[in-house]
């Protein structure tokens, strides 16, 4: 009984359907999805989460907002909703463009945070519309 050797050619193209089936799965992921919200007059601001040993921190980019209207809001201890008031309303004309239209009123943004952390010890800073909520991890007193 003979076994055949597969071809490297056949390997090669194996691995190459592999590839492109990973590939389209992970760039699934980013598919756009809309960062405003004309119905609600939101929009999103850019967020971002870092894990450190210690703690969570989630930074916010909210250009234009009022400072003594920022309200963070912890959810549970995986999740924070970031809301803010604009100094003044925006709207697609004012960002140049023209084939939209919509205006806007407030920031809004909820994030989903990787790890259980302690909300009620939270430390937020707003500097330079750049609002920062320091979080310790749950279980790292």
């Amino acid at each position: 009984m003979s076994r055949r050797r597969r071809s490297i050619f056949d390997i090669v193209e194996e691995y190459m359907e592999r590839m492109e089936e990973t590939v389209e799965e992970y760039l699934r992921g980013f598919e756009e999805r809309r960062l405003w919200h004309p119905s609600s007059e939101t929009i999103e601001p850019l967020a971002n989460v870092y894990v450190e040993p210690k703690e969570v921190v989630v930074t916010v980019d909210i250009p234009c907002a009022d400072r003594d209207s920022i309200n963070v809001r912890f959810l549970d201890e995986n999740t924070v909703e970031i809301e803010a008031r604009l100094q003044r309303t925006l709207d697609f004309q004012s960002f140049k463009i023209m084939h939209r239209s919509g205006r806007f009123t407030k920031h809004y943004v909820r994030v989903n945070l990787p790890v259980p952390v302690e909300p009620n010890r939270a430390v937020i800073t707003c500097y330079r519309n750049v609002l920062e909520v320091r979080i310790p991890r749950r279980g790292f007193v």
